[in-house]
Order: C-alpha cells, then sequence, then structure tokens
C-alpha cells in the first residue's frame, strides 16, 4: 500500500488532524502509494504506515475507509493515533540526540554541556542532581576524579532520577561513561584516528536520553540514570601509571595504564548509585575498550 519514506509534506485538502512533533505544530511525512507519490500537509486524518526507527518495523493504525486522495485511489486510508504517533516520535527524537551528541566535536560537547543537558530533563518530570568535583571529593570518588586530573574542564557525576513506577520498591539503574575525549592520558592514545574518541562518551549519551524517553512517554517504571563525565588528556597534571588511587568503595588500585579509564570512572559511579538506591538491575553502558573486538570480533563486539 505504502511506506514511510522520508519527513517531508505540502497540503493534504481533504482529511484534517493537526498532530504535533517537537512542539512544533507542522508535520512533514512524504508516503508513496504503490508507484505514484503524494506529498501530505501539516493537518491530516490519513496515513498508512508509521515507520518506528528505533526498532526499523513498520506500524500500521486502525483502517478507517477507503477512498480517494487527489487524483490517486487508494485501497485503504488509516487513521492516525496520535498519543501512538507522538510518543513514537519521542523515542525517535532521543535516537537522534544520541546520535548528535556522539558525533559533536570534544570542545563543543565538552561536561558542562552535557551537564545543561542533562538539566533540561528537569522540565519533564525528572530530578537531576549535579555532584561536582569538590562535593565527589567529600564522597570518595577519587578513581572517577583521578581520570580528569589533566583537563581544564570539571567532572561531573550526574543523576537523574525518574520515579514513576506502581511499586517503588523495584528499581533500574542504568550507569554509563562519560569521557567527553579520551587520548589516553600520558599513555597517550596513536594520533591515527585519535579523533574518533570524541565518541568515548556514548554510555552517558544513551543514559540521559533512555531517561528522557522514559519521562516522554510517563513509562510506569522507576529508573536510575547515572553518568560519569570526564576528560582524559594529558597535561602536567594528569595521572601518572603507577599512581594509587583509593576508589568510593575503600578499594586501593593502582593505574598502571592511563588509557584504561573507564573502569575507574564506573567503578565510582556504580557504587555511588548502588549504595544510595540498592537498584533491582543495574545495567552500564560503556566504549570500555577496543580490546573487545579482539575478543568477539567487529559484528558482536
Amino acid at each position: 500500500l505504502c511506506s514511510f519514506v522520508d519527513i517531508n509534506f505540502d497540503e493534504l485538502p481533504i482529511y484534517h488532524k493537526t498532530v504535533y512533533i517537537n512542539n512544533t505544530n507542522k508535520v512533514n511525512i512524504q508516503i508513496n502509494f504503490d508507484k505514484a507519490g503524494i506529498n501530505i500537509g501539516e493537518k491530516f486524518d490519513a496515513i498508512v504506515y508509521f515507520e518506528q526507527l528505533t526498532k526499523g518495523q513498520m506500524i500500521f493504525l486502525s483502517e478507517v475507509f477507503k477512498g480517494t486522495v487527489g487524483n490517486i485511489s487508494l485501497d485503504k486510508i488509516y487513521q492516525i493515533n496520535e498519543n501512538k504517533f507522538r510518543s513514537l516520535l519521542g523515542i525517535d527524537d532521543c535516537v537522534l540526540n544520541v546520535r548528535s551528541m556522539v558525533t559533536e566535536p570534544a570542545n563543543v560537547m565538552n561536561s558542562e554541556t552535557i551537564k545543561d543537558i542533562a538539566k533540561e530533563l528537569k522540565n519533564i518530570g525528572v530530578e537531576v542532581r549535579i555532584i561536582d568535583q569538590k562535593e565527589m571529593a567529600k564522597m570518595g570518588m577519587n578513581a572517577l576524579l583521578g581520570v580528569n586530573k589533566g583537563s581544564d574542564n570539571p567532572p561531573y557525576t550526574i543523576v537523574m532520577e525518574y520515579m514513576n513506577g506502581y511499586d517503588d520498591s523495584n528499581i533500574v539503574a542504568l550507569v554509563g561513561k562519560g569521557v567527553t575525549f579520551d587520548a589516553g592520558g600520558i599513555c597517550l592514545k596513536p594520533a591515527n584516528r585519535m579523533s574518533e574518541m570524541k565518541g568515548d562518551m556514548t554510555g552517558a549519551a544513551v543514559v540521559l536520553n533512555t531517561v528522557k524517553s522514559l519521562a516522554l512517554q510517563k513509562s510506569k517504571v522507576n529508573v536510575i540514570g547515572a553518568i560519569g563525565v570526564v576528560e582524559n588528556v594529558i597535561s602536567s597534571s594528569a595521572q601518572r601509571p603507577g599512581d594509587v588511587v583509593q576508589a568510593m568503595s575503600g578499594t586501593t588500585i593502582e593505574v598502571d595504564n592511563t588509557d584504561a579509564e573507564g573502569r575507574l570512572v564506573l567503578a565510582d559511579v556504580l557504587w555511588h548509585v548502588q549504595e544510595r538506591y540498592g537498584p533491582n538491575v543495574v545495567i552500564d553502558f560503556a566504549t570500555l575498550t577496543g580490546a573487545i573486538q579482539v575478543a568477539l570480533g567487529h559484528e558482536f563486539a
């Protein structure tokens, strides 16, 4: 019948129903009916399929009637479920936000930028706690703080609480690694492809936008999203190979390789989450090590 192709509408002079996307009142979707193309405008009541980009599947809605749009005869026309449509668009928007955050250069998507993005979640019912360097030092998060010693950008642990479940005792924690740029520290990475290390905060971007997506859909879940945001670069104040730090758990860690920083960040954030919230499930998201490709290969890593 037809398929979702692109976001780009003109007018449909017949059936009218306004759908809102991203707080605007214009929707642009181009639909192909069989081999003929037609552009449908911002107000419409006729749509056949909407592609849910996050799952790559087609979702069709309730059939209403058969008819004609312009000079094109349609075998079937479906009425859009506006609530479902807006919910799916919210998911897609969060997926695109992750991609945008990951592809931004590190001088733009630094710790301050991520902090500001996280604070915006307060507007949709998420409680956001920003733990700064001074407070982290008092808490004993020295493993995380050691990674950031070489950077002029401040480190943050950002905790996002979305508590909307039926049972307050059932909590899922999402923990993300947020290294805004990973040069390797004193154990400097090779220059070739180092620019890709702006994406070492992908885990944090995924956690932040997962919490946002759940809040936008008003999901009945209790979720804690926690991210450790640092920068691992080289300077005279950077952490050295052989340094020993005491993590929040009390465990002492000898830093043999400063380019193995992700586990140091996660150690403190994971400990803080389990100690403060006692979640039933903890899932961590991290671009932890390229060595995983050696073990599992490109297809599964």
